[in-house]
């Protein structure tokens, strides 16, 4: 979980003013499947920070690394 929040996090940065949405959305109580780093993932997938295949590495990943 801490390699991909360092990940989105250096990719937020990207999105200039969006971190108070980002905040909001980390800071919002998680329900499966819709976690925190989900709804930040699908919100920079959504303002075109990231590709769908991007989106799709990072899930992957972070799948992997926590099987």
């Amino acid at each position: 979980m801490k390699q991909l929040k360092e990940e989105l996090d250096l990719l937020v940065k990207k999105t200039g003013n969006a971190e108070k949405i980002i905040e909001k959305a980390s800071g919002e109580k998680s329900v499966f499947p819709f976690s925190s780093i989900g709804k930040v993932m699908a919100y920079l997938l959504a303002a075109g920070v990231i590709s769908y295949e991007e989106y799709l590495k990072l899930s992957m990943e972070y799948t992997e690394r926590n099987k």
